[in-house]
């Protein structure tokens, strides 16, 4: 069973000899600070080692071709999605579509377009550029038939990796996978971020001073850190992504074989022969 946020926030508490008074946080965390730092501790893995990824859908309109993924990405029913981060890969389902490919010069393809005396023209965009949170196409995509019922390949399909999901009663334990016994790793970025600033006393002083070299475990939280990265990079989570342009309009980098491909290659396939 994985670890629960209150076995994390006992731990925390544990690593920082906040057991008897004086306390270094309210016992009760009445005022959430604990709660806020092991989120915020989330967050901060998640910035790190993007681990959580998602499916979401941009309705075109047949007029707008920028979206804001913070606010416009729709889940498989219309509901808004607000817990988008970072993008992995932008398709269009269908006969006509297919994957978009990031621009390498972004922001100024766009720009380009936008200054042509026809300025975007309304067909099935094939790359798009990133702003901030802003999205850009290269064309405008018609809008559904049936704006009410849209299929998939009249909508822009987004792989994204999403914000880690704040723990409480209804989502207790932290998403996969980070809750395969990285409990040390969550606790150990708890104590980073709260360290010479919430923590009083001399533990605190401590870790503002010596800061990632004083966590315990196998290389410290560099190593937790690396440890971490390695089972994302070993699940293949980060494969199939959009990846480096090295020119205008080449190819896509080749990202490493997924540990299922490599699982497949190494299999005795005779038996079936």
């Amino acid at each position: 069973m994985a670890t629960t946020y209150t076995e994390i926030d006992l731990l925390f508490r544990i690593a920082i000899e906040d057991s008897e008074e004086p306390y270094n946080f309210d016992p009760g965390d009445t005022n959430a600070l604990v709660a806020k730092i092991r989120n915020s501790a989330l967050q901060q893995i998640n910035r790190l080692v993007p681990h959580i990824p998602k499916v979401g859908y941009l309705h075109p309109d047949g007029v707008v071709y920028q979206f804001n993924l913070r606010t416009a990405l729709k889940d498989s029913e219309g509901e808004a999605l607000s817990d988008f981060y970072k993008v992995r890969l932008v398709t269009i389902v269908g006969a006509n579509g297919g994957r978009l490919k990031r621009h390498g010069r972004g922001i100024n393809y766009i720009r380009d377009l936008e200054a042509c005396s026809t300025g975007l023209l309304s067909y099935n965009p094939s790359h798009y550029a990133i702003n901030g949170n802003l999205i850009f196409f290269s064309s405008i995509k018609a809008a559904p038939a049936d704006p009410l019922i849209p299929t998939s390949s009249e909508l822009f399909t987004i792989d994204y990796y999403g914000l880690a999901t704040e723990l409480d009663e209804a989502n207790p334990s932290p998403e996969y996978p980070l809750d395969e016994g990285f409990t040390d790793f969550i606790v150990a970025m708890m104590m980073m971020i709260s360290g010479g600033t919430y923590i009083k006393g001399e533990w605190g002083a401590q870790v503002k001073k010596e800061g990632y070299d004083l966590v315990h475990g196998v290389g410290g939280m560099e190593g937790l850190l690396t440890e971490f990265r390695g089972t994302v990079d070993k699940l293949g989570i980060n494969d199939d992504t959009s990846g480096m342009i090295y020119s205008d309009h080449g190819e896509d980098v080749i990202s490493s074989p997924s540990i299922q491909d490599e699982l497949l290659a190494s299999r005795d396939w005779s038996v079936f022969d």
